[in-house]
């Protein structure tokens, strides 16, 4: 036994045992079925998986998803004290192993998993959203924007390699229905979805500041389309209020 197994206490070892380390076996000789408690603990992190990356399991596909599984279990030590954050581990572990539509895949389906578990946002002001240039808009936090190489959420697996570019996605939790929806952006909305969420300019000056970063100034183009995009956020109520 090594200096160090002699020094973990028996559940910590029965944790390193379940991912597929035998050399703490001395620790566990006076517990029976400790087979049976490795197969059960494999087993949840293989249902657990399979459910929080669907998508992305159906297109790794059969042993490669089994294996990628598997080598986690065993070499990736997962440490997430919540399970349900466990597959943000995975992904980690993953992604190096996989081709980049499949990790853009698996990051797209462990936001939603996230803003799934989100904690419920409690508003800060009261009043509700109108539009004039100089209100401070209010939005809730249950959402992420997130960049991808290939879009997976709307083009057909075997068709991506043709479509790689830079691809961002605003993914939100629908505040009336709690369904996980998706607004794709270009890169002008992402830098204003920014903007806005920072809650320390009014529309106006958050028109402005967008403006800046990207040198050029407003036209009548722009600015129709930051309204619609403001219509939008508030049609979603992503936009809750005003501060």
């Amino acid at each position: 036994m090594s200096s160090r197994n002699k020094h973990i206490d028996k559940s910590e070892a029965l944790a390193l045992f379940s991912q597929g380390d035998e050399s703490v076996l001395e620790n566990l000789k006076d517990l029976h079925n400790i087979d049976v408690y490795r197969e059960m603990v494999q087993r949840n992190f293989h249902l657990h998986l399979s459910k929080s990356f669907g998508l992305s399991k159906a297109a790794i596909q059969g042993t490669k998803w089994e294996s990628l599984v598997n080598d986690f279990i065993q070499h990736g030590q997962p440490k997430s004290k919540l399970f349900w954050q466990m597959p943000g581990e995975f992904l980690e572990f993953a992604s190096a192993k996989i081709e980049h539509w499949q990790a853009d895949l698996m990051k797209f389906e462990w936001s939603q998993v996230q803003l799934y578990f989100a904690p419920d946002y409690n508003r800060k002001g009261t009043k509700p959203f109108s539009y004039h240039p100089s209100h401070i808009a209010e939005l809730h936090d249950e959402w992420s924007i997130l960049n991808f190489e290939y879009p997976v959420y709307k083009i057909k697996w075997e068709d991506l390699e043709q479509h790689k570019g830079n691809y961002f996605l605003l993914q939100f939790r629908n505040q009336n229905t709690f369904e996980i929806e998706n607004i794709e952006l270009n890169i002008f909305l992402k830098e204003l979805m920014l903007n806005l969420s920072t809650q320390q300019f009014n529309l106006a000056q958050t028109l402005t500041e967008t403006l800046t970063k990207f040198n050029t100034s407003i036209s009548p183009q722009i600015n129709e389309q930051y309204q619609n995009f403001i219509h939008l956020l508030t049609q979603k109520n992503i936009i809750v209020g005003l501060l």
